[in-house]
């Protein structure tokens, strides 16, 4: 994204799916108006990730972050593929069409932690 806007792309939006929170890339365009971030992943490792976290107060980035926490799929059943189409069609599509972005990456997360041996939906 920040290659892409160093180009000249004026918004980007990243969508992001993974177990756990993409912390790295919410901090790095926490700030950032032309960056959409949107994440679902489970209340996991690092912690980070609620719901929230939507952006600095007062600041024109405010709702350019988007977090949609699962409950722990240790504790309580994992997010069901109906749960992800939900989060998609009524929450995350209308927003990233109304930031009208000129380019979306996709942040596709394959990892888990060892000894984690619940099995995500997706």
């Amino acid at each position: 994204a920040a290659a892409a806007r160093a180009a000249g792309v004026e918004r980007v939006a990243i969508l992001d799916w993974d177990v756990h929170h993409g912390n790295g890339t919410q901090e790095i365009f926490y700030e950032d108006s032309r960056v959409l971030y949107a994440s679902l992943h489970a209340d996991l490792y690092p912690g980070t990730g609620a719901a929230a976290e939507a952006g600095p107060a007062d600041a024109a980035a405010t709702g350019r972050n988007v977090n949609v926490m699962w409950p722990d799929p240790t504790r309580y059943p994992a997010a069901s593929d109906g749960d992800y189409r939900a989060a998609l069609d009524v929450l995350l599509l209308p927003i990233m069409r109304a930031f009208d972005p000129a380019l979306v990456l996709v942040s596709a997360g394959f990892d888990a932690a060892a000894g984690e041996s619940f099995k995500l939906a997706l």
